[in-house]
């Protein structure tokens, strides 16, 4: 490693951690370090030495790995923070693991401490190359925000503040996606060393968790090409089926309608072809969708659904999305398509979405988007 690293190092026994130094130098990891024993001096070099690395005892007389741990996590939660002590039960390793511990690392099997600090530091590297790469997406996005604002072309200023919009309930979409596979690999990735310390770490234990890791890497790179296609610009027509459309848009929101209990009923009495934008026309669905949803856990619907049913009529189709919010003002209704007419607060609307989508059916697609008040809530019809 080229960079010289700042180890903090928590043990008692000055010879101890004389040794994990001198094995960790001895394999060219440049470093300096500084070496504490109470919560005092643990506290203190946390806050003037900002350390790159954390080696730390389970136990001490007067201080604990574990209270360390939490610590640390609280005030650099970025920062690699390995255990290295004398011995550690398989559940206690588990507890450290889930409580943020980077690994562990037994004293009479320092031979590991060189893989796992390296493993580490490259973890901790690739985090804050994401962190960078996120913060210069947010400052880009950030510009392009501004610019959109000095366009003239009203119609094209509008277009884009939509798209920006949905990339954002996207965004959301993907996270629900991700989370659970990234927290099932990461305990897959974890267990790992703790099957090669018990001695389980075969040929078939090993074939079994790659075989998981690759089943959950394949999952999510599928959300990321579904978000892609979803996104990709598409100004030329071409034909489409409706019911093919939909199933790809509820599939990119389908979690965030889970996680807010709300069931989605859909009857296609015939699978139409449409001639015109698949992309705008599966934006306009999105729109529709994620208004229905903010609308049912804004009012706090009992039993929240929404039922979509695809037909043809006179040779034309025809998509409705109905709720059970229990429906639009009726001083509200003949302005829900006005330009930046919103209903929800600055920083949960833009009232940019429905106008589009009004645009794109019947500017674009020469068809036409109406909504209705029904019994139960607030219908939207489709037609082209």
């Amino acid at each position: 490693m080229e960079k010289e690293l700042r180890i903090l190092v928590l043990e008692d026994t000055a010879s101890d951690a004389e040794l994990q130094l001198r094995e960790l130098k001895r394999n060219g990891i440049n470093h300096t370090d500084r070496r504490v024993e109470t919560e005092h001096d643990f506290l203190r070099e946390m806050e003037s030495w900002s350390p790159d690395l954390i080696l730390a005892d389970y136990s001490l007389p007067d201080f604990d790995g574990l209270s360390a741990l939490l610590l640390a996590k609280e005030m650099s939660p970025e920062v690699p923070f390995i255990f290295v002590t004398g011995t550690m039960g398989e559940e206690i390793a588990i507890e450290t693991l889930k409580n943020g511990a980077t690994d562990y690392v037994l004293k009479d099997r320092l031979a590991r401490l060189v893989p796992a600090v390296k493993r580490a530091m490259a973890e901790a590297e690739d985090r804050k190359r994401r962190k960078e790469a996120e913060e210069a997406l947010l400052k880009e996005t950030h510009e392009r925000l501004r610019t959109l604002e000095e366009l003239h072309d009203k119609d094209q200023l509008l277009l884009q503040q939509s798209r920006q919009a949905a990339m954002g309930e996207m965004i959301g979409n993907i996270a629900h996606q991700w989370r659970q596979p990234l927290n099932t690999l990461g305990l897959i990735v974890q267990q790992l060393p703790l099957f090669h310390d018990l001695g389980e770490l075969n040929r078939e234990s090993l074939e079994k968790c790659v075989s998981q890791s690759m089943e959950l890497i394949k999952h999510m790179s599928r959300t990321i090409d579904d978000f892609r296609n979803f996104f990709r610009p598409g100004r030329e027509k071409s034909e489409f089926r409706v019911a093919e459309t939909l199933e790809n848009t509820l599939t990119l929101i389908g979690d965030s309608f889970r996680n807010q209990r709300i069931g989605i009923e859909v009857f296609a009495q015939d699978d139409p072809a449409i001639y015109g934008f698949p992309n705008e026309f599966a934006q306009t669905l999105l729109n529709i969708l994620n208004n229905a949803r903010d609308a049912l856990t804004e009012r706090g619907t009992a039993d929240p659904r929404v039922t979509i049913t695809i037909c043809t009529e006179s040779e034309r189709a025809v998509v409705t999305i109905a709720d059970n919010a229990g429906g639009i003002p009726e001083e509200l209704i003949d302005r829900i398509f006005e330009p930046y007419f919103t209903t929800k607060g600055p920083q949960q609307g833009t009232g940019v979405g429905l106008f589009m989508s009004k645009t794109i059916i019947e500017k674009n697609m020469g068809g036409m988007l109406s909504a209705r008040n029904t019994g139960d809530g607030a219908e939207f019809r489709i037609e082209v």
